[in-house]
């Protein structure tokens, strides 16, 4: 059912009357006749002309009448319909005076609509509006770019790995499998001397108990390579190597099968990567955690 509060323009607009009995101003008229002209409309002061519908009873037998008025009388301001007996003196003259509008209560929003368009009127103001340098829309604004042009520490691995490459920089090894996994896009300084690699359980730990260190020297150096694996010195340290990239920011990880077979037990650490420069100092160039797996097959013959 359409609504009519208030009524609108250019709309068609149906309301009921009871025409008064001209005899009994108490009563109102059952079934009371109605002819065309009986019912007359003027738009914004336009001439009056009759009603496009005659009115007519309804329900029948009663006396409520319908008054029906157009769209086209309906197409103005102010629109002012009269009724009068014009073929005898049976029921009273009156007035209807209707004031069209382009919005009704049916228009008005919900208060929940009210709330989130306000929310995005803020939220847009703020994005749009106050997106200064410094400010916190451009703070908000920036976020998506700068997650996504964060310098990455990403990790590759080999075919012959089970997953040496966990999430961001932490590392997983499996015993008895060959470890090779790249680190990349780290800031290494042209005057590097030397890269440790060193995984701790506690870093309080002394060097001599490291879960694992290698190390690179800047030119390289005959020590260069394993240093300590599983709490003690390697068979070989030529069964590790760190290969550093410096102008692609990429370190080179690996472990021969035969060292990564010397851990004895799970065992879940921390690592970092610590760079010496030639002026004496160092810098910390990613970190991460260290975990080493077991596997069943510990010797293929």
């Amino acid at each position: 059912m359409p609504s009519y509060v208030p009524p609108l323009r250019a709309t068609e607009l149906i309301f009921y009357i009871g025409l008064v009995s001209q005899a009994d101003n108490n009563v109102l008229i059952t079934n009371p006749t109605i002819a065309a002209g009986d019912f007359q409309v003027t738009t914004d002061g336009n001439a009056f002309s009759n009603l496009d519908t005659t009115p007519a009873v309804d329900p029948a037998g009663g006396t409520a009448v319908k008054v029906t008025v157009s769209i086209a009388e309906q197409t103005g301001d102010n629109v002012f319909v009269v009724w009068e007996d014009a073929a005898g003196a049976e029921w009273a003259s009156g007035f209807a005076v209707i004031q069209t509008t382009t919005q009704q209560i049916d228009d008005i929003p919900t208060a929940a609509a009210i709330a989130i368009a306000v929310a995005d009127a803020v939220w847009d103001e703020l994005l749009a509006g106050h997106a200064l340098a410094g400010s916190l829309g451009a703070a908000i604004a920036d976020i998506a770019s700068d997650v996504w042009d964060y310098a990455t520490r990403t990790l590759t691995s080999t075919a012959a790995e089970v997953a040496d490459a966990v999430s961001g920089s932490n590392l997983t090894l499996t015993r008895g499998v060959t470890f090779n996994a790249t680190l990349s896009g780290l800031t290494i300084p042209a005057t590097w001397t030397k890269i440790y690699l060193t995984a701790k359980k506690y870093n309080t730990d002394a060097v001599a108990k490291s879960v694992l260190q290698l190390v690179e020297t800047n030119p390289g150096d005959a020590d260069d390579g394993l240093l300590y694996l599983d709490g003690a010195a390697p068979t070989l340290a030529t069964e590790g190597s760190l290969t550093v990239d410096q102008v692609a920011g990429t370190i080179v990880i690996v472990i021969d099968d035969d060292a990564s077979a010397d851990f004895s037990k799970i065992v879940r650490a921390g690592y970092d990567v610590k760079v010496l420069l030639a002026d004496g100092t160092s810098e910390i160039l990613t970190y991460g955690a260290f975990v080493v797996i077991l596997t069943e097959t510990a010797e293929i013959v």
